[in-house]
């Protein structure tokens, strides 16, 4: 029995390899499904992560050092007399774009209680659990009977000191006093079923990367229609006025979070063989 249970997880471990570590990986088959059920929130943590982990190198390594170097980026970045990027949080709606348009069933959306944009105001249940979230710092994780959805929402802290500049100084905003590390918004995540196939999280992981190639390629396309463009290549704008091919970008992206992933997936793993034993931390 040992040695049948290590082979199966040794063949997950292989499988979840190669969805981490190769560009663009074709979904799984119904055939190569073990049939292993992993609660949606396990998944919803590693999907946040990833997000996170997008998120902060975009914003640090591409908005805020691509400033210092005459990069422009603008919420409006899509009107055709603008030239510029998009903003953190418009590189996030892009990628939520893609999930939309993806088969996979993932919500994804930011909010806050002082938003810019009045689309993004949190209201009701989600503005209540939000405070909480604020006082905490805590991921939440909820289900929504009626609606037949589960909800993962996570704070969206201020880690760049373009975040802060951008929303205190921004025309409309209701806010004016915004901190570096304020909890400025929540990411929320939103999924039909209580539980995933082994097979539909790697498929689910893989839109959500190939989500976040789809927003970079969005900036490059847009930078590109520049007077001077910055040269596209292997270099990073702190190197002076370059920024990375999609490529570029994306490996540096798996470096920094397929470790992470791949744990958090072994952990999901192991747990969903042992009888899914709740590692739910307190909301």
């Amino acid at each position: 029995m040992k040695s049948k249970t290590f082979i199966i997880q040794f063949l997950l471990l292989c499988t979840l390899i190669v969805y981490l570590f190769v560009t663009a990986p074709p979904p799984l088959s119904e055939t190569e499904s073990t049939g292993m059920q992993i609660p949606i929130e396990r998944v919803f943590k590693i999907a946040n992560e990833e997000n996170k982990q997008a998120r902060a190198l975009y914003t640090k390594e591409i908005v805020q050092a691509g400033k210092k170097q005459g990069l422009k980026f603008d919420e409006q970045w899509q009107e055709s007399n603008i030239i510029a990027g998009p903003l953190p949080a418009q590189f996030l709606r892009e990628t939520a774009m893609h999930l939309e348009k993806s088969p996979v069933r993932l919500g994804l959306y930011l909010g806050s209680d002082y938003p810019i944009n009045k689309v993004n105001q949190l209201s009701g249940q989600q503005l209540e659990l939000f405070k909480k979230i604020k006082q905490t710092g805590r991921d939440h994780f909820y289900h929504i009977p009626e609606d037949k959805t589960y909800v993962y929402m996570s704070p969206d802290v201020a880690i760049a000191k373009a975040c802060v500049s951008c929303h205190n100084e921004h025309k409309e905003t209701p806010k004016q006093d915004w901190k570096l590390d304020d909890v400025m918004g929540a990411t929320t995540w939103l999924y039909p079923e209580e539980t995933i196939s082994l097979s539909e999280a790697l498929h689910l992981l893989s839109e959500l990367r190939a989500g976040f190639r789809f927003a970079y390629k969005y900036f490059l396309m847009e930078i590109k229609q520049m007077k001077n463009p910055p040269e596209i290549g292997n270099k990073w704008p702190r190197d002076g006025y370059y920024v990375p091919s999609i490529d570029g970008f994306m490996t540096k992206l798996t470096s920094r979070s397929s470790a992470d992933t791949l744990d958090l997936l072994m952990q999901s793993v192991k747990k969903s063989e042992k009888g899914g034993e709740n590692d739910r931390e307190p909301g």
